[in-house]
């Protein structure tokens, strides 16, 4: 099938993983919910919602992991109650929702969440729940919740067309920026819409792709595509973690201080008040100009923009997640 914005075709999961086409994404999913069970595709979209968010249930999404720190967040994933609550009983399908396929709409995840499908994904099938406390006390144990594995309900097998096609991404696909010297990285990008400033970028790495050591989820506000900037970020991380006592070469390194560098603050935009002033400025200036020739504000003017401009709040981003009137109250 034709892909939305690349040249090749992507008639397997390898190519659309490696290349991220939303296209294939989206034929995949709605396959997944439509098994046209009652013939009613209102019903069957029901029934393919809960069976599609109880199997992602076990990836960890949807609920909290169990991190041993409070205030831990569980993400969203929307059930028949919630779709009832918006659209009204018997009165939305697959069409209302499918933007989930691409991991937008009303789906909401961490990412926690997301760093833990990466180790899902490298360890074939299973998790251990995320903890930061390695021991307690002079025996060092810990809850055995934190050491005994989490499994998916997916054979190890079926994860070996996504773990090659993870490689692809950054040996020959999307992100070719996190690759590491001597080390196969396996990682997915993704670029998540903001509607205020340049696209939220993301990344989902393990590495090595055989003996894997290091899970890792990187997102960026405000930063543009996956594989431009939450990439080579992320793979900097793994590789100062996997070579702790090593040096960078010199084309990381230069890669590193390009990074640090950067600033994806999003351009400021003024409120109508802000605006005002910035006018009175202007007309302020222009009466202050003799023949073409401009004359030096005197210090109370000074002093008076100093102010402002101190008085300027920081643009908040547009969260990752669009929420519904319906959660909000309205």
């Amino acid at each position: 099938m034709g892909c939305h914005h690349h040249s090749s075709n992507h008639n397997g999961l390898h190519n659309a993983i490696q290349y991220s086409c939303n296209v294939y994404f989206y034929q995949a999913f709605r396959q997944y919910i439509y098994h046209n069970e009652t013939g009613n595709t209102y019903k069957d979209s029901e029934k393919g919602l809960m069976r599609w968010r109880e199997a992602i249930g076990r990836f960890g999404f949807g609920r909290r992991l169990g991190l041993d720190l409070p205030n831990e967040k569980g993400g969203f994933v929307p059930d028949t109650a919630y779709f009832n609550k918006v659209y009204g009983k018997g009165s939305w399908k697959f069409s209302n929702w499918y933007s989930m396929a691409i991991g937008e709409g009303e789906l909401g995840v961490v990412p926690l969440q997301m760093a833990n499908l990466a180790a899902i994904i490298a360890n074939r099938g299973w998790y251990i729940t995320p903890h930061l406390i390695k021991g307690i006390g002079k025996n060092g144990k810990i809850d055995p919740k934190y050491t005994t594995p989490n499994y998916v309900g997916v054979d190890s097998s079926k994860f070996a067309v996504v773990i090659d096609a993870m490689e692809d991404v950054v040996r020959a696909g999307t992100a070719g920026l996190a690759r590491i010297p001597d080390i196969i990285v396996c990682g997915k990008t993704g670029t998540s819409q903001n509607k205020k400033g340049k696209d939220h970028s993301a990344f989902i790495a393990f590495a090595p792709k055989h003996n894997p050591k290091i899970a890792i989820a990187c997102y960026v506000e405000n930063a543009g595509f996956g594989g431009v900037v939450a990439a080579p970020i992320a793979s900097l991380i793994m590789e100062k973690y996997l070579r702790p006592d090593s040096t960078l070469s010199k084309q990381r390194l230069a890669l590193e201080k390009y990074m640090r560098e950067q600033s994806f603050w999003p351009a400021r935009t003024m409120d109508k008040e802000e605006l005002k002033k910035e006018g009175e400025k202007k007309d302020e200036k222009s009466k202050n100009s003799k023949d073409g020739k401009a004359v030096a504000p005197d210090a109370d003017s000074l002093k008076k923009e100093k102010t402002d401009s101190i008085r300027r709040k920081p643009v908040v981003s547009e969260p990752l997640v669009r929420q519904s009137r319906v959660e909000k109250g309205k």
